[in-house]
């Protein structure tokens, strides 16, 4: 469950708030193979391009509906933080009774795309960039897989915003991150 809120106010910014619902029931995961289309409530989602380890590589993303492509994400996607939550990436506050037990990366959210961020953000540690932002987190105190989950939270974070203006991610030097 999502909730956006934004402030009233000129260059207020908005926080979304996500929270794991429990539902019960059986629940019964249906095995798929891997594809590279796939159809979600009436949107078709393309990837495109190889991976080739050692080399750099483009991949790209498509989506369309009604065979018309999808160029603005906006209303589906309102910000980072809903593709965070959607990815289980987003940090949720444990809560049971009275208590509060500080925040957490969330459970929830899509396998898939959490491993895949995760993975990505762990070959990320051979760029510069990456390497300086997790030798930063490491630095605050925070153990080798919190770090990750920070850059692949980054990284959502700048996937979303290229999606968002349609660019391509151009690499930064380590002092400008």
């Amino acid at each position: 469950m999502y909730a956006d809120f934004t402030p009233a106010g000129e260059g207020a910014s908005g926080t979304t708030l996500s929270r794991a619902v429990q539902v019960a029931g059986d629940y019964s995961p249906v095995a798929s193979a891997p594809t590279r289309t796939d159809e979600v409530d009436g949107y078709t989602v393309t990837l495109d391009g190889d991976l080739a380890a050692g080399s750099t590589s483009e991949l790209t993303l498509s989506v369309s509906r009604d065979g018309a492509p999808v160029t603005e994400l906006e209303p589906y996607l309102g910000t980072y933080g809903h593709l965070a939550a959607y990815a289980g990436l987003a940090p949720v506050t444990r809560r049971s009774g009275s208590s509060i037990r500080g925040e957490h990366p969330s459970r929830a959210g899509n396998k898939r795309l959490k491993r895949a961020f995760f993975l990505a953000a762990f070959a990320a540690l051979s760029d510069p960039t990456s390497r300086a932002y997790y030798d930063r987190k490491r630095a605050q105190g925070k153990k080798h897989n919190a770090a990750l989950v920070c850059l692949a939270r980054r990284r959502i974070d700048v996937l979303h915003a290229m999606l968002k203006h349609g660019t391509i991610y151009e690499t930064r030097s380590p002092a400008a991150a």
